[in-house]
């Protein structure tokens, strides 16, 4: 008969529980790092002594600095794209889905951290750049998928999807250049200018697809 093992609590938590505690302690610690002083500050000892914890457990959870530095994209833009997901109407209303799609990225970027880490760091990292493109079609499946949900006979031929990834990265070039300065619009502004072309955009999609119809 095999022996049964049997996993013992220790202060409350079982080792599972403690190894993911301490993922959460270093992405956290990471995230400061990162946010506040840049990648050049974000060292394996910085991190570790940060989230007071020894240098053997962030080998625990990250083989090198790179893959903690997507972790910590990860968790910001994983906020954003489930406030997009969450917060998306179901009525077909293109003003109203595209106003909550920018609402949850401006939350998102209430963080200053957050900002940082989502629109400024990745440029000097090939493992988040490539995040942030993923990123970026991730949230413009939800957009497309929303706007095609709510819309009467939705064009199939690619054009929501490509007009969503127009906004989305729209969205993302128009808030780095507005942390940049070569926007000089108040925020507020910003984002109510981006809502009125970013949703001519979609009805323009959406009109040329059901002119389109009509014809045939």
């Amino acid at each position: 008969m095999n022996a049964v093992t049997i996993e013992r609590p220790y202060a409350g938590q079982l080792a599972h529980e403690r190894k993911a505690a301490r993922r959460a302690a270093l992405i956290e610690a990471g995230f400061d790092l990162l946010g506040t002083e840049g990648a050049h500050a974000m060292t394996v000892r910085a991190v570790f002594q940060k989230a007071g914890l020894s240098q053997r457990y962030f080998y625990e959870s990250f083989a090198n600095i790179d893959e903690l530095q997507v972790a910590v994209f990860d968790h910001v833009m994983e906020q954003f794209l489930e406030r997009a997901f969450t917060d998306l109407p179901t009525d077909g209303d293109v003003r109203k889905t595209i106003a909550a799609f920018v609402a949850a990225f401006a939350r998102t970027l209430d963080d200053p951290r957050s900002m940082r880490v989502a629109l400024v760091e990745a440029w000097g990292s090939e493992a988040l750049m490539r995040r942030r493109v993923e990123t970026l079609h991730s949230g413009a499946a939800v957009l497309a998928a929303a706007v095609k949900g709510g819309a009467d006979n939705a064009p199939t031929d690619g054009s929501v999807e490509l007009a969503a990834f127009t906004i989305v990265g729209g969205l993302l070039e128009s808030m780095l250049a507005w942390v940049d300065g070569a926007l000089d619009t108040p925020k507020e502004t910003l984002f109510a200018q981006f809502i009125d072309i970013s949703v001519a955009t979609m009805n323009a999609t959406l009109g040329s697809a059901t002119h389109s119809a009509r014809e045939a």
